[in-house]
Order: C-alpha cells, then sequence, then structure tokens
C-alpha cells in the first residue's frame, strides 16, 4: 500500500497533466480548425484587392485600366461591383482595356445573364481581338439560347468562323448553334467562302442543328439542291458529319439524286454521306456501285470506302471492287482492299486478292491490305513479314509515322502462331533507344500477347 506522501505526489502530476490537456487542446483545435491553405489565402488576398482594381480599371491611367481588366479576370474572384465595372470597360477608349473585360466576363459565371448583353454588343467591336474576345466569353458563359439580342449577331459569328485562331472559329461555331435554326440560313451560306478552315466548323455547326432542330434539318435538305457546288458539297457533308443522326436518313432521296452531280466535290461529299448514314442498302448500294466507276479517282475512292461500310449487304459492287484492286489511283487501291475484305462473303476468294495487294508500290495500299488481313485471323499470314517491314522501316517525313507502325505491329497477334517468327525482330526494336514510346510500347503489347505473359525484356522503358 502506497504511503500519503506517494499519493499526494501522484494526485499533483495527475492534476498538472490535466491543467496541460485543457489549456492546450482548445488552442490545437483552434489551429487545426482554422490552419487555411495557400490557394484559399491567395484567393483572399485577390478578393479584399477587389476594390482597387476596380478603381484602376475607372482611372485615366490606360496601363493601369489594362492591368485591372486583365487581374479581374482571376476566375476565383465573383463580384457584381466588379461585373458592373468590367461592362462600363467594355466602352474603353483603348481597345486592349475592352477585350480585357470582355476575357474577364467570360469567368464572372454567376453573373452570366447580366453579362449576356453587353457582350453580344461587343460581337459587333470595330476591333478584331475584342470581336474574338466577346465569341470566346460568349462560349464560356453559354447564354445565347434564350436572350433576345442573340439573332442581331450571327453575321459577326460568321465572320468569326475566318479568324485565323482555330479557338475562335469553335467558340463562333458554338455560339451560332445555340442561337438556334436561325442561323441555317446564313451557315448555308457561309459555305460560298473559299477559304477551307471555314467549311470544317461551318459543317460541325450544320450537322449539330441538324441532329437537334427538324426545321434546320429541312432546310439543310434544301440546301442540297442549291445552284452553288459548294453549298451542295457542305451540306451533303454535314448530313454525314461524324455521328450522323437517324433524321438525316430523310434526306436519302436528294442524296441520291446527287449521286450524278456535275462536280466531283459533291459527289464525293456524297459518297461518304451515304455510306456513314447507312440507310436502305438496295438503293444505297445500287448507287455507290454506279460511283465506282466514276471518272475521277476521289468519287470512287470514296465510294469503295462506303461500300465497306455496308458489310455483306454490299455485295451487288463486289465484282467492281475486285477490279478496283488495279486501279491507277492509290487511293482507290487503298480503299477497295478494305471494302473487299467487308463485303466479300467468301474468304478463300478475298485472301488471294489481299495478298497480291501486299507487293503494292504504293506504302498506304501495302498499309491497309496488310490491315484487312488481319481480319482473317491465321488464315491471312501473308501479311506477317510485310507488316514487320512496314514496322521496322521509320519514316520520319510521315507526321503519322509512329502510329501507323504501332497500329501493323499490334495486329500481328491476330494471325497466330504465323507471327511468332516475327519475334526477334520486336525484341530488337525494344532496345532501339531512338525509337518513340508509341511503337515501344506496341511492341510490349504484341510479345505479351503471343508469349501470354509478358516477359521482363518487353517492358518499353517509361515515357
Amino acid at each position: 500500500m502506497q504511503s500519503g506522501p506517494s499519493i499526494i505526489k501522484a494526485l499533483t502530476v495527475f492534476v498538472a497533466l490535466l491543467l496541460i490537456v485543457c489549456i492546450v487542446t482548445p488552442y490545437v483545435v483552434f489551429r487545426f480548425t482554422t490552419t487555411k491553405t495557400a490557394g484559399q489565402v491567395l484567393t483572399e488576398k485577390r478578393q479584399r484587392a477587389v476594390p482597387q482594381w476596380i478603381n484602376g480599371l475607372r482611372g485615366r491611367d490606360v496601363s493601369l485600366r489594362r492591368q485591372a481588366a486583365a487581374a479581374l479576370a482571376t476566375v476565383e474572384v465573383q463580384s457584381e461591383d466588379a461585373v458592373v465595372a468590367l461592362i462600363e470597360a467594355l466602352d474603353d477608349e483603348d481597345p486592349e482595356v475592352r477585350a480585357q473585360a470582355t476575357v474577364a466576363l467570360g469567368s464572372k459565371h454567376q453573373y452570366g445573364e447580366h453579362a449576356v448583353g453587353p457582350l453580344l454588343r461587343k460581337l459587333m467591336d470595330q476591333e478584331m481581338p475584342v470581336r474574338a474576345a466577346a465569341a470566346m466569353a460568349l462560349f464560356s458563359l453559354r447564354g445565347l439560347k434564350s436572350h433576345p439580342e442573340a439573332k442581331t449577331v450571327i453575321q459577326p459569328l460568321i465572320e468569326l468562323l475566318k479568324h485565323e485562331d482555330s479557338s475562335v472559329r469553335q467558340a463562333a461555331a458554338v455560339c451560332l448553334t445555340e442561337i438556334g435554326p436561325a442561323t441555317v440560313p446564313a451557315l448555308v451560306e457561309a459555305l460560298k467562302d473559299e477559304a477551307v478552315t471555314i467549311h470544317w466548323d461551318v459543317t460541325w455547326a450544320l450537322s449539330t442543328l441538324g441532329k437537334t432542330h427538324d426545321d434546320a434539318l429541312a432546310e439543310i435538305v434544301r440546301a442540297l439542291k442549291h445552284s452553288e457546288a459548294r453549298i451542295r458539297a457542305g451540306t451533303a457533308m454535314a448530313l454525314g458529319y461524324h455521328d450522323p443522326s437517324p433524321r438525316a436518313r430523310a434526306a436519302l432521296p436528294v442524296l441520291l439524286d446527287l449521286v450524278s452531280d456535275p462536280v466531283a466535290r459533291v459527289r464525293e461529299a456524297v459518297a461518304r454521306t451515304l455510306g456513314r448514314i447507312r440507310s436502305d442498302p438496295e438503293q444505297t448500294v445500287s448507287g455507290l456501285t454506279a460511283m465506282l466507276s466514276d471518272k475521277d479517282g476521289g468519287v470512287r475512292a470514296a465510294a469503295a470506302q462506303a461500300l465497306g461500310c455496308f458489310g455483306k449487304d454490299g455485295v451487288q459492287g463486289l465484282t467492281m471492287l475486285r477490279s478496283l484492286v488495279e486501279d491507277t489511283d492509290s487511293r482507290v487501291r487503298a480503299s477497295a482492299t478494305v471494302a473487299l475484305a467487308k463485303v466479300e462473303p467468301d474468304p478463300n476468294q478475298v485472301i488471294p486478292v489481299l495478298s497480291q495487294c501486299l507487293s503494292d508500290e504504293v506504302y498506304e495500299v501495302r498499309f491497309y491490305a496488310a490491315l484487312a488481313l488481319s481480319d482473317f485471323g491465321p488464315e491471312g499470314k501473308a501479311a506477317v513479314p510485310v507488316l514487320l517491314e512496314l514496322a521496322r522501316t521509320k519514316r520520319p517525313e510521315e507526321p503519322s509515322d509512329s502510329l501507323v507502325r504501332a497500329g501493323c505491329i499490334r495486329t500481328l497477334p491476330k494471325f497466330g502462331e504465323a507471327a511468332k517468327a516475327a519475334v526477334p525482330v520486336l525484341l530488337e526494336m525494344l532496345q532501339d533507344k531512338s525509337e518513340t514510346s508509341d511503337v515501344l510500347h506496341a511492341v510490349a503489347e504484341a510479345l505479351h500477347a503471343m508469349d501470354g505473359e509478358a516477359p521482363n525484356h518487353a517492358q518499353p522503358p517509361p515515357d
């Protein structure tokens, strides 16, 4: 049993510890709950500076106004007073201030409904940088759909589709689709422009509108009969752009009428769209088969590619496709090899034909013939040496060189045992320090697929 002094000593220690806990704990909790991240501190600092920036924006010093407008573009700062000052700055005599204020308003999503009207008017600013900034800001705010002034800026947005900056063109195109079907006539008219860059964004905008609005689709279909060839070609492409809407099938009768259009670029656009829509095989395949004998190589290539989209339903064009693998135009030969593999119902008929294409003088034809043969598995093993040679041969002048070679390598395992002969060459490629990461990863994947497990030596270096 402990003595009296020992008990007193123990109680003293306990009381001291209790006091320490009572004093320290609230301090620790306070520090823990009030500690701020660097981002929070920076945001608060910017928020406190907003009144100074607003004053600077309204001052006489033009350089200070520019700095203030740029500072207010900070996304984290959301202030109604700042928005009011930025809207006022849209009429600044200095175009750089106007442009900076326009950009800043594009980041104030909380007050977008107040900014959309003034930004719309900036689409008609006399300075192009301001107009471009307005399109980008409106794209960010996405508030055009129901705005009463939206239809007044269709033409300025059309003009921005010619801008050198692709992001500005894309922003303008999105803004036009938000305004809705009222933009279709102006977009169709814009297809007359000779600038190639404008056509992609116009086509995208028309395609988007046609997928969501019946009246827009009807307007596009009417434009297929326009007297201007550029407009007929552009609207045909719009109907088959990217992922065609089932609505586009309503245009099939008009598209089939254009199979014999006097202008080659129109016929080519029609062929590509017919392949993407893939509607009514009986009528469409008949039209595409007729196009296989077109005098223009681009049209023949597009028709062959489109027939391939119908698979075995495209058998009506089979005889012509077989003859096109010997066409004088390499584009046609390449398209015909791919289509033939999809349309021909009998592998024993198509494999010998594709195997002959492996010795074509043009690189692209050999590549597509080899890829087509890979669909037949071990039966297409004649393609293995060609794919391997294509994979080993570097063509730095070709922008897609490494991607094409990587594609050849990834295809090899499809040939089963026949592909095992490629293993020594692939291992050799894996040691090439000048090889691209795309190719090295493809080599590792192919070796893994052929061996059943990833050997240590088949691991590409980290990117």
